[in-house]
């Protein structure tokens, strides 16, 4: 993965001008990690302050904080590598920062005087800034230095005049012209003044909470754009770790040259070098002996780490993902085509995540497999979530090959149309999402708890690795997890994600959690057949013969179950014929016999004595004499003869009992659905329907 990261920023460096100020636009951040990670689009703008301080003139304006604006301004964040340093920042997301500690950060020796010890790149700024030295106020030699100085809007008119009048510190006349209260700001701590000035300019020019970014400008120029900051940037970013370096093989291009072990300004922890108490034995000699690069595979992976942001970072099951690509071929591209290329990589996930949207028919499929092995040859899904600046890791889903996302995009299409066409599957289906909407359902047929607001998308993450790199799944686990889940709904427990919320605030009506749970359980049998269909499962086929009349003759084969399961799945389609009549009968919509089932598990007797109660419940509900009562007598003697042939070699887990009961039920419910609906008494077919040959 580190390789294929360094390739990607290799890729953007050959088609960029040999110019150090070019080079920097691309190692801006695109986001920040204080921004809301729920997947919500919230618009956000970016302030841009011009001082003019010949004409005691500022000028502001919002633009929108898009990824394209945060690189061109130059969002760097570089304080966050050295806490408690000097601001060198030009764009920051606080605003106290731009009205006093960046001046003196940018401009030491000019302010101060003190000149030694000052970067010789940094110097080259001073020219710049030498205009604005008038225009800072100088609280004296008795202030800490990075509270020495604040900008003295004292006589500066705001273009375009603010709506607000009168803040606590800040006053404006009607032409836009400032007064500042310096009194009241000198009562303050010094530390303190740069955020009680910031504070009144936010509430004068009424800017709220979505004004998120904040970045500085001179007589009509950024900072950001002047090449001399450009540099400094380029300097501290990429040259300066090399400032000590010593000879050494790369362990990426494995030459012998200047190399170092710095990589505190990298957002992925490609290397973690600072860590050696995890395990005895362990110097850290060792990690800055063997864990070193060159300038060159350091600026390639530096470019490659913030691309990843940049160009490749999407959702996945709601969780932050970069899609790293690893491609075929190295042809030469200029930096357009480049972005198009990896416009075209990140789309894998979103493909991946929501099939519905981008459905197509056999023929297409085929075509965008054959664009899909030309565009990469693997793939590397990080999911992770950003904490201090840093990226940590979730899960890696490693290296897959094109060939293998297009067997799962395939196979979720083929349970789609199989939904679609074939008549047994017709109850699976769902109105928007077919059978199965993408990997993203995989967060509805999993007991994952709800975290402020959010999945706990762990096992979901896991489950993804393993359709993706075709790992073995451990089948009974997971029905384990099913009938879990399927609790949860039952109770309406709303710790958990697949239960509405909205269920905690007001109960739930029958008709909603039936609905709820049939979805959820067409969803579980979606993903056992793709499971299967993946290579995830050994499942053995087991011949059909007994009479199972259509359409569960069909169903039971096409869902692919063994003679124990089948015997479940028919006595589950008995119980969801009782729970019909239970339903209609009543007055107010119920269905007691339900009751009867143990979601936390049923044994093999328990389930026998469950199927004596339902048969008499069948009479009760005279499915023996009006309703359907050959094919309910057929059904339950196959049930019957099953359950007796394989008492003996019963296999199956007690969930994995209840679990096949459920699925029976939920099929035939939808089946009765299909055909007029719960309250309609004469929903379910009243012909019993011939056997396939």
């Amino acid at each position: 993965m580190i390789q294929s990261i360094r390739a990607l920023g290799q890729s953007v460096r050959r088609a960029l001008p040999d110019d150090p100020a070019e080079v920097v636009e691309q190692l801006a951040l695109a986001s920040d990690d204080e921004e809301p990670g729920d997947g919500v689009e919230q618009q956000r703008y970016l302030a841009v302050l011009d001082v003019y301080p010949a004409q005691r003139l500022l000028r502001h304006v919002l633009v929108e904080a898009s990824s394209a604006a945060l690189r061109r301004f130059l969002y760097l964040n570089l304080m966050k590598s050295e806490p408690g340093g000097d601001v060198r920042d030009v764009t920051v997301r606080d605003l106290r920062h731009l009205l006093g500690l960046v001046f003196v950060g940018l401009a030491h020796g000019l302010l101060l005087g003190e000149r030694a010890g000052v970067p010789a790149r940094l110097a080259e700024l001073e020219p710049v800034l030498t205009p604005m030295k008038p225009a800072l106020r100088d609280f004296g030699q008795g202030t800490d230095r990075r509270a020495r100085f604040l900008l003295d809007l004292d006589g500066f008119r705001l273009e375009p005049p603010p709506a607000v009048a009168t803040t606590e510190y800040l006053t404006s006349d009607a032409a836009g012209r400032l007064s500042v209260s310096w009194q009241a700001l000198e009562r303050l701590e010094p530390k303190k003044r740069s955020d009680a000035l910031a504070r009144s300019l936010r509430s004068l020019l009424s800017w709220g909470r979505d004004v998120a970014y904040f970045t500085l400008a001179l007589d009509g120029r950024p900072l950001a754009e002047e090449p001399a900051y450009r540099r400094y940037v380029f300097w501290y970013l990429v040259e300066r770790p090399f400032a000590e370096a010593t000879l050494g093989h790369c362990h990426l291009c494995a030459r012998e040259r200047p190399v170092t072990s710095d990589f505190r300004r990298f957002r992925i922890k490609t290397y973690i070098i600072d860590k050696t108490s995890f395990a005895s034995g362990l110097v850290q000699a060792g990690f800055t002996r063997c864990y070193v690069v060159c300038q060159d595979c350091y600026l390639d992976l530096l470019l490659g780490d913030r691309l990843l942001e940049q160009q490749l970072e999407t959702r996945l099951l709601q969780t932050p993902v970069f899609v790293i690509p690893e491609f075929a071929v190295d042809a030469p591209m200029n930096y357009e085509a480049v972005v198009r290329r990896l416009a075209l990589v990140r789309q894998e996930a979103t493909e991946l995540d929501r099939l519905r949207e981008l459905r197509r028919a056999p023929e297409d499929l085929a075509r965008a497999g054959r664009e899909r092995s030309q565009l990469y040859a693997y793939l590397t899904l990080l999911f992770h979530e950003k904490q201090n600046m840093a990226v940590k890791v979730r899960e890696v889903v490693a290296e897959v090959p094109p060939s293998r996302v297009q067997a799962v995009i395939v196979a979720m299409n083929r349970l789609n149309d199989i939904a679609q066409r074939e008549e047994w599957a017709r109850p699976f289906a769902h109105e928007r999402d077919g059978w199965i909407g993408g990997l993203r359902d995989l967060l509805y047929v999993l007991p994952l708890r709800r975290q402020r607001g959010a999945p706990e998308v762990r096992p979901a993450l896991t489950l993804v690795r393993q359709l993706l790199q075709q790992e073995p799944v451990d089948e009974r686990s997971l029905v384990a997890s099913f009938l879990e889940a399927a609790r949860a709904i039952a109770s309406q427990h709303v710790g958990y994600w697949l239960v509405p919320e909205r269920w905690g605030r007001q109960t739930a009506s029958q008709r909603e959690v039936d609905a709820a749970l049939r979805q959820f359980l067409n969803r579980t049998l979606a993903l056992r057949l793709l499971l299967a269909d993946l290579g995830c499962v050994t499942r053995g086929g087991v011949a059909v013969d007994h009479q199972i009349p259509e359409p569960y003759r069909s169903a039971v084969e096409g869902l692919q179950l063994n003679a124990q399961e089948r015997a479940l799945f028919l006595l589950g389609v008995l119980l969801g014929r009782v729970a019909h009549r239970q339903f209609v009968d009543s007055d107010g919509g119920t269905k007691p016999v339900l009751e009867k089932l143990n979601y936390s598990g049923m044994s093999l007797p328990r389930v026998l004595t469950f199927a004596t109660e339902l048969f008499d419940k069948m009479r009760q509900y005279r499915l023996l004499t009006e309703h359907n009562p050959a094919e309910n007598e057929l059904l339950y003697s196959i049930a019957s003869l099953l359950l007796a042939a394989e008492r003996t070699k019963w296999r199956l887990t007690d969930q994995e009992n209840v679990y096949y009961l459920l699925t029976g039920y939920a099929y035939e419910t939808g089946r009765i659905i299909q055909r007029g609906g719960q309250r309609d008494a004469t929903a379910a077919d009243s012909r019993p329907q011939p056997a396939a040959s």
